[in-house]
């Protein structure tokens, strides 16, 4: 069974969405733009998009550190075929040596 994923995923902020919308994937495009004060030809206004930036931190996701190179390489030896592999060379060795009858 695999582990739940989800518990890997940083937690996700909360976006403040306007009382008069409901669900805005289900409203109409204006309806969602003017509700968030927004405009479809020239995006949000300077004031807007720092006002926005303060009260909801930047659009990033939060980075997850990389697994270490160690790690990475000791995690190969948990394969049983790396183990396989070195222990039938002597045996492909002496069967070649033996004659076909």
């Amino acid at each position: 069974m695999r582990p739940d994923r989800r518990s890997e995923l940083p937690a996700a902020r909360s976006i403040v969405v306007p009382p008069q919308l409901d669900d805005p994937s289900l409203s109409a495009v204006d309806a969602v733009v003017s509700a968030f004060n927004a405009n479809l030809s020239t995006g949000l206004t300077q004031s807007e998009a720092l006002h926005r930036l303060t009260r909801d931190g930047p659009n990033a996701l939060d980075a997850k550190p990389g697994t270490a190179l160690w790690r990475r390489v000791l995690g190969h030896f948990r394969d049983p075929l790396v183990y396989l592999l070195p222990a039938y060379r002597p045996l492909g060795s002496w069967r070649r040596s033996r004659p076909i009858r």
